[in-house]
């Protein structure tokens, strides 16, 4: 009996913390404009920061910040390839505070700047 409680118990929790990680990808998705902080979900979720990192890893493989981060980088990288805005504009457009970080990041991630991802796959609508 008490085998079958803690698979219960195990279904519950799972369930109830990938519902957290749902609701905190959607908060960062409709907030990655404005700056976040770890203590900003905490007082957001009303649940301590270190939980809602534990629960993010389990569903998505990636703390709170760093879905962000990622998600602010696919943003960027949408805006470079539909957009003729500025790597600044994009910078501010995307909740990243510096063009330079913006730029290190991205090379990181996509292994070149975004000036020269644009270039390479850019295509102007004529």
């Amino acid at each position: 009996m008490n085998i079958f409680q803690s698979l219960e118990y195990d279904e519950n929790y799972k369930s109830s913390s990938s519902k957290l990680a749902e609701q905190i990808e959607i908060f960062l998705k409709q907030n990655y404009r404005n700056a976040i902080t770890n203590k900003d979900l905490e007082v957001h979720f009303h649940v301590h920061q270190n939980y809602l990192a534990r629960c993010m890893k389990a569903t998505f493989q990636r703390t709170p910040l760093e879905y962000l981060m990622d998600y602010r980088l696919d943003q960027g990288r949408s805006l470079l390839l539909q957009t003729d805005w500025s790597i600044q504009q994009i910078t501010e457009e995307t909740g990243f505070s510096q063009a330079s970080y913006f730029s290190k990041c991205f090379k990181e991630r996509f292994g070149m700047s975004p000036k020269n991802y644009r270039q390479q796959y850019w295509k102007p609508a004529n």
